[in-house]
């Protein structure tokens, strides 16, 4: 006798029903045992859902999971910044604004470059508060100047200016001896003398050619006190890589100065006696004897 083939089908089907029946039963005995106030049915245990995939990951198993794309924080900034341009056209960012930026990029634009590098040729690099071993003293005091061939303001106290000049540090003329009765006769503006602008070494010439040379001698000393008074007209002490001299002059860095020194290696104008003078009556340069720099202590304040 021959018997049909069992059809896998209706197996399936009983196993299925089996399995149906086992979880109905778990879910009436964890009913039962909730209303009798019993201990907790593990559902998750019974079924195999949860701690079969745990099980799964301690075996070395893999689950399957979606990873979230990371966000590229850049494309992030670009996206906001093109909606609020949208929605805020006339919105400027500040980071990015210049004052006159029309101005600026039309005089860039017809600027010589090369003048960076003039600047940093004549300029030098970025100066320090020592030059070299040696610090840069706050004040400085020139003296033993009488008068002789005119420049009389040369002589006086001198503090230390704001920035440096060919690398070296400057000094402006703040102090200076007069006396006592000069100080109360003068104007409320006070003693301030007349001087030309500063000019080129051309229209000085043309200013003075129908000049005549004389001798200008020292003015005669007068009797009574004398103390020390703030400058009212600028004097300025500084180091000229053109000639290689520190300057006394009205301005820093004109041609038009009233003493030099040579001094290419002196860093700070200290114990200088080489001193030259202009002579305003021979209109000529000579070499004074007792004329001298030297550094001083700390401003009193």
């Amino acid at each position: 006798d021959r018997r049909p083939p069992e059809e896998p089908e209706e197996e399936e089907e009983d196993s299925e029903a089996e399995a149906l029946v086992d979880v109905e039963a778990a879910a009436e005995k964890w009913a039962s045992e909730q209303e009798r106030g019993g201990g907790d049915l593990d559902v998750d245990e019974d079924l195999g859902t949860e701690d079969d995939a745990e099980d799964a990951e301690d075996e070395g198993g893999e689950v399957d999971e979606e990873e979230e794309p990371e966000e590229d924080m850049a494309a992030v900034w670009e996206k906001f910044e093109a909606n609020l341009a949208a929605m805020h056209p006339k919105l400027k960012d500040t980071r990015g604004l210049v004052a006159d930026e029309e101005l600026v990029v039309a005089v860039r634009a017809r600027r010589n470059p090369a003048i960076s590098d003039n600047a940093r040729f004549v300029m030098g690099s970025r100066p320090v508060d020592k030059m070299g071993a040696r610090e840069v003293p706050p004040i400085v005091g020139v003296m033993g100047h009488r008068g002789a061939g005119g420049n009389q303001g040369i002589n006086g106290i001198y503090e230390l200016y704001p920035g440096f000049f060919h690398d070296r540090p400057v000094y402006q003329k703040v102090l200076e001896k007069r006396l006592v009765s000069d100080l109360l006769a003068a104007p409320p503006g006070g003693l301030v003398a007349q001087r030309d602008p500063p000019r080129s070494p051309r229209s000085r010439v043309l200013a003075k050619r129908n000049q005549r040379e004389f001798i200008m001698k020292a003015p005669v000393k007068k009797p009574g006190f004398e103390t020390m008074w703030p400058v009212p007209n600028g004097w300025f002490l500084f180091f000229d890589k053109g000639i290689a001299c520190w300057c006394i002059g009205s301005a820093v860095g004109h041609t038009e100065i009233y003493a030099r020194c040579p001094g290419t290696e002196e860093l700070i104008p200290d114990r200088l006696e080489r001193w030259q003078v202009w002579d305003c009556g021979l209109h000529a340069w000579y070499d004074h004897a007792s004329l001298r720099s030297f550094k001083g202590g700390s401003v009193d304040r």
